[in-house]
């Protein structure tokens, strides 16, 4: 099984691929800017076809907290 972790450079991502590495039969590749971009829907679906993975785990997270809250777009 191959599994695809967005977000690759966080905190959560970096865990799963730690873990999942572990399982045997499980192959795992994490993405992030700018090669997998949620705001370039033309890396995302280059990455599907390129990684050809069976999941996908989006990880990927905007954690400013306080920043999100003054600036909601």
């Amino acid at each position: 099984m191959k599994i695809l972790v967005t977000g690759a450079t966080g905190q959560l991502a970096r865990s799963l691929m730690e873990r999942a590495a572990a399982v045997p039969g499980i192959a795992v590749e994490g993405l992030g800017r700018p090669v997998f971009d949620l705001e370039q829907p033309g890396t995302v679906h280059a990455a599907f076809g390129r990684e050809r993975p069976d999941v996908v785990v989006n990880s990927a997270a905007y954690t400013m907290v306080d920043q999100a809250e003054s600036d909601p777009a």
